[in-house]
């Protein structure tokens, strides 16, 4: 391969230009020359980008494609002059010193991803089997494949790659970029998904960390020297500098980092400290004669786990892949020339070479998956997975091919940077192929709140977005009556977003709308532990790591999984207190939107304006407004749970056409409808209550209606309303319909939070049909209603009946607290570059 450095100006000592209109030549200066390649190869890779999503590959392989294009394959074998002019050879190498200091925070960054001591304590048996065959398998293949390959072929043919080499070029796996695959193909969450991470986490700390002394302790040869040094001087050095960033920088930073418990709590002077560490550390460790990488990646090593590492990976992170970083893919690309692979057949050698060792390491490694008790299909894809190259094999290539150990030509050089590139664009297709989605088994539980008997326990999923959601969330739960035949169970699922590309300007931008930072797990479990539960309340709480497109689909699993009756989904909009204007979030919309459409139970879109949980943690004054259909009856039956809380108010308002309103009792007939029974019982059941009241209102159109609930939102705290509304129910909000603005809470809902009567909290339940246009007749008959039906004396209205007694020894509450998806082993998802 070429050598030679890549140099950027023609004018020595001259750093700015007085521009063209002062007759000079911009170009011929050193920083409008800079300038220029940071912009033009920070567009390329970016262009690159955009143009390889679609094709669902990781910004490392697109940023590894821009590179080679720039180079002698593409761009400078098309226009000769490119190359002359943004990398002239007469000047200064200051885009090298930009591609070092890019690779120093990299290794700053890979060093902040790395805690072995929770890492490799949370890894299983199966993972670290996995991962050792990944690692070894390469090591043991190269030898034979190499040889033996090499007897076959002409001599002018023969691979001059060391086989020793060839083992260490497929031993690592890049975590990074599997875990973008990961997410990108939606597996984050599958046991697939899990166990390739972790495996994966487990050959990160394996191998990075002895290449990193490999390259530390090894000095290179000059010309006149014949082999490498082992200089001790150095390596105590080394060593020594690494004992002060363990005993005692880490110490000071952990110290540091404990007193900053969340990320909104980490100042600018926090980060300046930190990247100074960063800067500092390498600057020293190159005086020592090391690596200038070495001191970036232990800085970074030694940091804890923590809120302010987080916030500096986030800040750090864009900046340098995006600016920083592509020079050094230009420097491969422009060192990369695929044309010569076909000249002397060397390349198609060690091309088949690569494939075989390749396709024996994913073998191996589905036959170590298969003794673990899995499939065939995702045992290759555990091997394909942890095949991902990243930028670490790029950069062992590169210095074992500039320093000649590893005997590369410019023609197999290519070979092996095409390699990685092909290697990397084949995981998505593979998985595509090989992945098949369980199919989701419907769960035999009650699957509406209607349906429940006394006796059964109620089953609650409430989803959590951010923490203010939670002070709602909490007295709703309180308003619901538990008690010791029909307990609540609440599973509180803490979603939390992990991407593997999209930018920190973009992330933070969402997080600001409403989504829960990483950071903020550690206050939801103090919120919920310190909360006092009512009594046979039980709760769980769990937190899920997914991207936003299988947000939906984690729901509904947790909610299958968990045989759920209802699942809580916190509205988009935060109200600010005192304020009509309030904080939107369109990525929880539409994760709320496909809830409601996918969910195997009943659903309920709890909307708070910022005003009920800001006044109080207790819901006393509760109204139902109820014109008639299922959905209306499924918040009826929520709401009939709180008739019997101590000092809540429970007033139920009917709906009635004008034209056939009736104040007198209703007698129970055959011919009666679903709604009627259910207001007879209810009147039945509470009429010498005083805490409950009934009501009936005639209202011929949605304005009539608007008059009626206008002024309750002064003396109720929480509003409960169904979200579909057909037939009659519908005729009484005639015309409303047009100003609608949020379909997911359905005419009536969107009514209560609209200026006209901002409810403080509303909530909107959608009962769960087995058809979405069930028809009124088919429910009626297979609830028994109007044919015989026992009455149950409680909260239900019909004699639906489910073998799902409470589970016995629940009289107290219990915590069963989940960790973090993958973040308990201490990785960081919120790295996503993917390199």
């Amino acid at each position: 391969m070429n050598n030679s450095s890549f140099l950027i100006c023609d004018d020595l000592g001259k750093v700015t230009s007085n521009g063209l209109f002062a007759g000079e030549r911009p170009f011929h200066f050193y920083l409008p020359r800079l300038t220029f390649q940071l912009t033009v190869l920070s567009l390329v890779t970016l262009a690159a980008q955009v143009a390889m999503k679609p094709m669902g590959q990781t910004r490392y392989v697109a940023n590894l494609i821009a590179g080679v294009l720039i180079g002698p394959t593409c761009l400078t074998h098309i226009i000769p002059g490119v190359t002359k002019f943004l990398f002239p050879q007469n000047g200064p190498p200051l885009l090298e010193l930009v591609l070092h200091f890019g690779l120093c925070f990299w290794y700053f960054l890979m060093g902040a991803q790395l805690h072995p001591g929770p890492m490799l304590k949370n890894v299983s048996a199966k993972a670290a089997l996995i991962g050792m065959t990944s690692m070894l398998s390469p090591l043991l293949l190269s030898y034979p494949v190499v040889i033996i390959v090499n007897k076959l072929v002409p001599e002018h043919m023969q691979s001059g790659v060391a086989p020793w080499f060839m083992g260490f070029y497929f031993l690592p796996t890049t975590v990074t970029v599997l875990a973008g695959n990961v997410i990108d193909h939606e597996l984050l969450g599958t046991d697939v998904g899990n166990l390739a991470t972790t495996a994966a986490i487990f050959t990160s700390i394996a191998v990075v960390l002895p290449l990193n002394v490999l390259l530390l302790v090894i000095t290179p040869k000059r010309e006149d020297e014949m082999f490498y040094q082992f200089p001790l001087g150095k390596f105590l050095s080394g060593i020594g500098f690494a004992a002060f960033s363990f005993f005692v920088a880490r110490p000071v930073i952990s110290w540091i980092a404990r007193r900053i418990p969340s990320e909104e709590d980490v100042k600018e002077n926090h980060v300046c400290g930190v990247l100074l560490w960063a800067v500092g550390s390498a600057a020293a460790t190159e005086v020592l004669g090391c690596r200038i990488t070495y001191g970036a990646f232990l800085a970074g090593f030694v940091l804890p786990h923590s809120a302010l590492t987080t916030v500096v990976t986030k800040r750090l992170e864009d900046f340098n892949t995006t600016l920083l970083m592509p020079p050094f893919f230009a420097v491969v690309g422009l060192n990369t020339n695929l044309l010569s692979v076909m000249n002397g057949g060397k390349g198609i050698t060690l091309a088949f070479i690569i494939l075989l060792i390749y396709v024996g390491k994913v073998g191996l490694v589905a036959l170590a998956a298969s003794s673990s008790n899995i499939s065939t299909n995702e045992g290759l894809m555990m091997g394909v997975l942890m095949s991902s190259r990243g930028i670490l094999d790029i950069l062992m290539l590169f210095w074992a091919s500039t320093r000649g150990i590893a005997r590369t030509g410019d023609e197999e050089f290519a070979t092996l940077v095409l390699g990685i590139i092909v290697l990397n664009m084949m995981i998505g297709p593979a998985i595509s192929y090989l992945y098949e989605r369980p199919m989701v088994l419907l769960h035999k539980g009650c699957r509406a709140v209607q349906e429940l008997r006394p006796d059964m326990e109620l089953r609650i999923l409430a989803c959590l977005y951010d923490h203010h959601t939670i002070p709602s969330l909490l007295s709703l739960v309180k308003a619901t009556n538990a008690t010791k035949f029909s307990p609540i169970y609440l599973s509180a699922l803490h979603l939390v977003h992990a991407t593997s590309r999209e930018s920190t300007v973009q992330q933070q931008s969402l997080e600001s709308g409403g989504f829960v930072r990483g950071g903020d797990t550690g206050s939801l479990n103090a919120a919920f532990m310190m909360h006092k539960w009512p009594a046979w309340v039980n709760f769980n709480l769990q937190t899920k790591l997914s991207s936003y497109s299988t947000m939906p689909e984690h729901i509904c699993k947790a909610a299958e999984s968990g045989r759920a009756t209802l699942v809580i989904i916190p509205f988009h909009i935060r109200r600010l207190l005192g304020s009509h204007t309030g904080v939107s979030n369109e990525i929880v919309r539409n994760i709320n939107l496909n809830v409601l459409e996918k969910a195997p139970c009943s659903v309920a879109v709890l909307v708070d304006m910022g005003i009920a949980g800001a006044r109080t943690n207790v819901f006393f004054n509760v109204a139902v407004l109820f014109f008639g259909g299922p959905h209306d009856r499924e918040a009826m039956s929520y709401a009939l749970r709180m008739a019997d809380v101590e000092g809540l108010r429970l007033t139920l308002v009917r709906f009635t056409p004008a034209s056939g309103a009736s104040t007198k009792p209703l007698p129970v007939s055959g011919e009666m409808t679903e709604d009627d029974i259910f207001i007879a019982r209810f009147r039945t059941m509470f009429e010498a209550r005083r805490s409950v009241t009934y009501m009936e209102k005639e209202v011929g159109c949605g304005a009539d209606t608007v008059t009626v609930i206008q002024g309750m939102d002064k003396t109720h705290d929480l509003f409960i309303v169904g979200r579909h509304h057909r037939g009659a129910a519908a005729q009484m909000l005639a015309g409303l319909d047009t100003w609608s603005e949020y379909p997911e809470l359905g005419t009536a809902g969107d009514l209560l939070v609209s200026p006209d009567v901002s409810a403080p909290a509303v909530l909107v339940v959608q009962q769960y049909s087995w058809g979405e246009d069930a028809e009124e007749e088919t429910r009626e008959s297979r609830h028994g209603i109007g044919h015989g039906g026992q009455t149950y004396r409680g909260y239900v209205l019909h004699d639906q009946v489910r073998a799902s007694a409470p589970a016995p020894g629940r009289g107290s509450n219990v915590v069963s607290q989940h960790a973090v998806q993958f973040d308990e082993y201490g990785w960081n998802w919120n790295l996503r570059a993917g390199f």
